[in-house]
């Protein structure tokens, strides 16, 4: 969009023009990491707070009100403006991403990235590359095609939220369920204690349907990821193909 036309503001971050929503998102989101590094700083050498079941606290617990339930961060899809992230289930740090040779092999069409500050490997369509602008210590490692916004990849670590893999995607996307023209398709558990979301969203960037499907999944050293798939809802197989792709070669380092 060319200077002066319409509402649309210069971004020299992503280096193109946004709309007053989308830039709206950008400030909020860089102020979640601003926020966040500060409580990790507050926080830094304190001992955790002890957590006690209701009703279960031993006799010596110090007196005072109940710990609150962790919850996780909601996420944000800029849903008015184009198919985008979503933040926050506690995210990782971004650094480049760089081409591996699978011993086993990707599928047919698709390359295997790691993520060298996030801390994993996974498989993206080749041509797929790290999208830095939107990438971040909130938002997680997206991925995107060279051309074109109306698919991603996203994975971000959940670092916080309740034990329940289900009630981690409910939360987390409990922002935009009150959204108009969001529909969730399906919500069920998987094997190896993880869960699986299907929903669909208004796009701004196709003025259709974005289909998201996310999927919560457990590393074998304990640590729980989400990985999510995001696409024009006519395209709803090849969303679910690049998930499957995505959670076959997904490897935490």
């Amino acid at each position: 969009m060319p200077p002066g036309s319409g509402s649309a503001r210069w971004n020299p971050r992503a280096q193109r023009w946004e709309e007053p929503e989308e830039l709206e998102w950008l400030e909020w989101l860089e102020e979640e990491e601003r926020l966040e590094a500060e409580r990790t700083e507050a926080g830094a050498g304190l001992p955790p707070m002890p957590a006690y079941p209701p009703g279960s606290a031993p006799d010596d617990a110090p007196a005072g009100p109940a710990p609150a339930r962790r919850r996780a961060r909601r996420w944000w899809i800029r849903s008015a403006v184009a198919l985008g992230v979503v933040a926050v289930l506690g995210g990782a740090a971004l650094g480049a991403s760089y081409l591996l040779a699978d011993p086993e092999g990707p599928p047919d069409g698709y390359q295997v990235l790691r993520s060298a500050g996030s801390g994993f490997r996974v498989a993206v369509p080749g041509g797929w590359q790290l999208s830095t602008s939107e990438s971040g210590a909130a938002a997680g490692t997206v991925y995107r095609p060279a051309q074109g916004r109306g698919s991603l990849l996203q994975v971000l670590r959940v670092t916080s939220g309740p034990d329940n893999p289900c009630e981690v995607l409910v939360e987390g996307s409990s922002q935009l369920s009150s959204r108009d023209g969001y529909r969730r398709l399906s919500l069920e558990g998987t094997e190896g204690r993880g869960c699986e979301i299907v929903f669909e969203v208004p796009d701004g960037e196709t003025s259709g349907k974005a289909r998201c499907i996310g999927r919560l999944v457990v590393a074998s050293d304990g640590s729980r990821w989400v990985l999510l798939s995001f696409g024009p809802a006519d395209e709803a197989k090849a969303v679910r193909v690049r998930l499957t792709a995505a959670l076959g070669s997904f490897r935490p380092d």
